[in-house]
């Protein structure tokens, strides 16, 4: 339905505009906006510290998981720790491509994604130029 207007600007009263939009009475306001519910025992607040505290996992690109596969590296739950925590360090820093030494053992980590690029051991580190990296963490 359509309401007649007859305005200042000249507009013949023939012109109609649509009737205002009304709210459905059977949604909540939140609802009625589009934003999600959020659950009122849970606070922003605690939203950010979980999300601050609880660590994400360290991802390994496929080529990565080959690597590590053919030259025989067996990786601990504790070394997967150690480099995550590499990668939150760099993350901290502001890095984006990250050279993480362990041992003698050599990741090239993408620190935004969290993702393993490629892994090197032993000698193959020794004279090995690493390009496209912008820092290093030494675990």
């Amino acid at each position: 339905m359509t309401q007649p207007i007859g305005g200042p600007f000249g507009l013949p009263r023939s012109i109609g505009v649509p009737d205002p939009v009304q709210p459905n009475p059977g949604l909540a306001p939140s609802a009625a906006r589009g934003a999600s519910p959020i659950a009122p025992e849970r606070s922003f607040e605690s939203a950010l510290n979980e999300a601050l505290v609880e660590p994400k996992p360290v991802r390994f690109s496929r080529h990565a998981e080959e690597r590590i596969r053919t030259r025989g590296i067996a990786l601990s739950p504790a070394d997967i720790t150690r480099l995550g925590q590499a990668v939150d360090e760099a993350a901290n820093r502001g890095a984006k491509d990250s050279l993480v030494l362990s041992g003698s053992l050599a990741y090239v980590v993408n620190v935004p994604s969290r993702t393993v690029v490629t892994a090197l051991y032993g000698n193959e580190t020794r004279g090995h130029v690493f390009t496209q990296i912008d820092s290093a963490v030494v675990i």
